[in-house]
């Protein structure tokens, strides 16, 4: 995290690379019946995402979202997800993809570098994906090939990229009541941590762009603390609101962390959206919105 001067009413546009946790409807336009419903008009989520809640809060800022549910950063080495086995045989695009097909779309587009917000939140899939199959994967190349996408970004021109650090694995449904894998996954997590750190310094120290990175895990590990359960208002933080294949439509996703195995309720992403909006335009990891 470092000091930035980028005033928030100056960001037009939002470009988005991800996974899941970003995708508004991109895995749907495909695949047409995945996610369904009550999943949220194609977000893996109950309500709009953090994305989206964060163009908001940016005048409306116009948001070019380039993420897909299931995306990997390195596809060579993870274990291809549920959705790459199973659901389709469209091939998901990978980080690498996702800013090819930005910078292809820009020959239109033209996005002015200057008041551009670019964001780049992807990996959890190569970790969660691969230890759930009971392999190993090391965080460290993994962050280490986002961190190319990155300076691909800023070579190309981008001026601001926020970048998310790894999602807190062992906090979602999906790992958090496997004791015995989470003292690896937590190793691979902070693995990825800090090779990203370590890239994006890099970078820094030949270019002027401004990359602030962001962490998920400061607005969820609060959100199961007491504090942050008498703030937010969580009453299960452990357990997800849907499960697929239930008969019972899911009930009180207000009072809910996370709306299923792996991805927070629209509640919860918007705690996420008013962080990473303090941390990137005011330097501060407060959660609540500054303004």
């Amino acid at each position: 995290m470092g000091l930035t001067p980028v005033d928030p009413n100056t960001i037009t546009d939002i470009v988005v690379l991800g996974d899941s946790l970003s995708d508004n409807g991109n895995l749907l336009q495909h695949l047409v019946v995945y996610p369904p419903p009550p999943y949220w008009k194609g977000r893996f989520c109950n309500g709009p995402i953090w994305v989206e809640y964060l163009a908001e809060y940016l005048n409306n800022a116009k948001l070019h979202d380039y993420a897909y549910g299931g995306s990997h950063v390195n596809g060579k080495d993870a274990l291809r997800d549920f959705i790459s086995r199973t659901v389709t045989e469209f091939v998901l695009p990978l980080l690498e993809d996702q800013v090819k097909t930005f910078k292809e779309y820009n020959h239109t587009l033209k996005v002015n570098f200057e008041t551009t917000l670019f964001i780049v939140w992807d990996g959890a899939n190569d970790l969660d994906d691969t230890y759930f199959s009971g392999q190993e994967i090391d965080g460290g190349p993994v962050a280490r090939m986002a961190v190319d996408s990155i300076k691909e970004l800023v070579d190309y021109g981008a001026k601001h990229i926020l970048v998310g650090k790894m999602a807190p694995l062992d906090l979602i449904p999906t790992f958090n009541k496997k004791t015995e894998l989470l003292p690896k996954l937590r190793v691979a997590m902070n693995q990825f941590n800090d090779a990203l750190d370590a890239g994006i310094v890099k970078i820094k120290a030949h270019s002027s762009a401004n990359i602030v990175t962001f962490d998920p895990r400061d607005v969820l590990e609060f959100a199961t603390s007491p504090e942050g359960q008498a703030k937010f208002g969580f009453k299960n933080i452990t357990d997800p609101c849907f499960v697929m294949g239930r008969l019972h439509l899911p009930e009180a996703p207000e009072e809910h962390l996370f709306w299923d195995f792996a991805h927070p309720t629209t509640k919860a992403q918007k705690h996420l959206a008013e962080h990473a909006y303090n941390v990137f335009f005011y330097n501060t990891s407060d959660l609540g919105r500054e303004n």
